[in-house]
């Protein structure tokens, strides 16, 4: 069998119709994750039924999925919380406190929100997901399920909203807008309204569980699914506002609303349903689009080691103020798949010298979009609601440079030089084949 050289997820010396052929003798490979924050409970009720039915379930429509994807599913990401949502629940069924939240941290320490927590890699938990994503599996598609959908809609699914990040590659922007495509359509046929796009969830900053792998040449896909309760709820139908998730509510003129929910009851059962469509929906796509997946993947990934505007390299010096921190610095790379080289002798790039034991990152990675990312500062678009207008919120975080933020040297290089390295981490024992 032909062996080739890795590199962060991309084979080397591998010729374009050597690519599109292991790409057809392929799996994509999907995952999937649910219960990252406990207080939404329906999709840590959702994903051991998906696992049942894909084990188990018979129709053409799965056969043909488990012929063609490997699919790697997390039931709960935060068992700790979800433990803790349920018991408190069960203690307050029958009062006036039965739909609270309970006033306790989730995790020690971290607290609740874990979905923060995606390019820093501080908790083990992350960790632990990061290596499956960046290193073992590098899945083309990570969905990553959240409640709760905008007030009087079922559920939010892709497209998202401007603006996106420039440094993401446009396969995939374009990759997540099919799937969500996909989604509202599995919707649409099977009658079940109140899918809303493009509303609040944005694809700008690095960070999150569906936002990080953006950066990997990864689809991440966030869908925010109603009634997060086991308790049902009744809404009014004569009540439904005028606008929902910013678009018009009730008509069907809206492109991104075309199927309204009309109201009525809502039960915990219907989040589940909602939930595995979209799943399943999910899947049929990447049953029958495997070979593009996994040959995209790779494109993408050589594109950016192809690319010749970014940086040659990072360096970052030996000689630090906090050389614990310039550590940290290069873990949180490793953990999310960077390369990483360790200088074995001094070098000079232009008229400085650099110690033996300084780091180096070059830019030829087909994770460079993460690399850059990280290293580079942000500039968050102006937008605004309308000329001379208020400008539109931003969603999540809007800056994040690393060596800013944790105080460690790191110079941009951005012509090519040469030093003696030895690999300062590295993943691969075997060759790829």
């Amino acid at each position: 069998m032909k062996k080739y050289k890795r590199e962060n997820g991309t084979c080397q010396n591998l010729s374009e119709k050597e690519a599109q052929q292991l790409a057809k003798e392929g799996k994509a490979i999907i995952w999937f994750d649910g219960g990252m924050h406990a207080s939404e409970k329906a999709h840590a009720q959702m994903t051991p039924e998906l696992l049942y039915r894909i084990a188990a379930e018979e129709s053409d429509e799965m056969k043909k999925i488990r012929d063609n994807v490997i699919t790697i599913i997390v039931p709960v990401i935060n068992p700790d919380g979800l433990d803790i949502e349920g018991a408190w629940y069960r203690k307050n069924l029958g009062t006036m406190y039965e739909t609270s939240g309970p006033p306790i941290l989730y995790q020690e320490y971290v607290g609740h929100d874990n979905n923060r927590d995606w390019f820093m890699g501080n908790m083990p938990e992350t960790q632990a997901v990061m290596k499956v994503l960046y290193t073992e599996w590098y899945p083309q598609i990570v969905y990553n399920h959240h409640q709760a959908a905008p007030a009087w809609a079922r559920i939010f699914i892709p497209p998202f909203r401007s603006p996106v990040n420039m440094k993401i590659h446009p396969g995939v922007t374009t990759g997540v807008n099919l799937v969500g495509t996909a989604i509202a359509n599995r919707f649409a046929m099977k009658k079940m309204p109140g899918a809303v796009s493009q509303t609040t969830y944005e694809m700008w900053w690095n960070g999150g569980m569906r936002t990080a792998p953006y950066y990997h040449n990864q689809i991440g896909i966030l869908t925010e699914t109603a009634h997060t309760s086991p308790t049902p709820r009744f809404y009014p139908p004569d009540s439904i506002p005028k606008m929902i998730g910013g678009r018009m509510s009730s008509d069907g003129t809206e492109i991104f609303y075309p199927y309204p929910w009309k109201g009525g009851e809502s039960h915990f059962r219907d989040a589940v349903d909602y939930m595995l469509e979209a799943s399943m929906a999910t899947l049929d796509l990447a049953s029958e689009k495997y070979d593009e997946l996994l040959y995209n993947i790779y494109e993408m990934g050589k594109d950016a080691i192809d690319d010749k505007e970014g940086a040659f390299a990072y360096v970052i010096p030996k000689k630090q103020w906090d050389k614990g921190e310039a550590v940290n610095l290069v873990n949180v790379f490793m953990r999310g798949g960077i390369e990483v080289e360790e200088a074995t002798a001094n070098f000079t790039i232009g008229d400085k010298e650099y110690e033996a034991g300084s780091y180096i990152m070059y830019g030829a990675q087909s994770f460079r979009p993460y690399l850059s990312d990280l290293m580079e500062k942000q500039k968050y678009p102006d937008l605004y609601l309308y000329p001379g207008g208020p400008p539109v919120t931003p969603y999540d975080l809007t800056g994040w440079t690393l060596p800013m933020s944790m105080g460690v040297d790191v110079d941009r290089i951005a012509t090519s030089f040469t030093a003696k390295t030895k690999k300062s981490w590295s993943r691969y024992k075997n060759a790829c084949g």
